[in-house]
């Protein structure tokens, strides 16, 4: 099993695998929830807390990445604002991919976590260079 500690470990250890890999991203930027206290807002503006808001979502197979500053400058074409990638992975069956209901089902999955405050300790997460963040 190969330790993942970066995105490019992770396309790596995604090649290895014996049925095709789909990747699912969701692109989240930080905002100050409604009602933000004092604190809170102080918080914010140190680039602490605030709370997590989903921007837009992508998916994309194993082979159709490269590098993740390719994934960067792809997502900067659609906006500019987020801030943390959520990763996720599905695999395929009998050699093929994934199909797009199951996908959107898994993209509308990771997305909802994020609304409702759920755990999202399963995905992998980076900021915009690329550094590994836990939750």
């Amino acid at each position: 099993m190969s330790k993942i500690v970066d995105f490019d470990s992770l396309i790596e250890a995604a090649k290895k695998e014996p049925q095709p890999q789909e990747f699912l991203f969701v692109f989240l930027r930080s905002v100050l929830p409604e009602n933000a206290t004092p604190s809170q807002i102080q918080k914010f503006h140190k680039n602490e807390g605030g709370m997590l808001l989903p921007i837009m979502q992508v998916h994309k197979s194993v082979d159709e990445l490269s590098s993740f500053k390719d994934l960067v400058d792809e997502s900067l074409t659609y906006s500019e604002e987020w801030q943390i990638v959520l990763t996720g992975c599905l695999s395929g069956l009998n050699g093929q991919r994934p199909e797009g209901e199951i996908i959107n089902e898994h993209l509308n999955t990771m997305i909802d976590s994020v609304k409702k405050g759920l755990s999202l300790s399963k995905y992998l997460a980076f900021n915009r260079d690329g550094v590994p963040l836990f939750f």
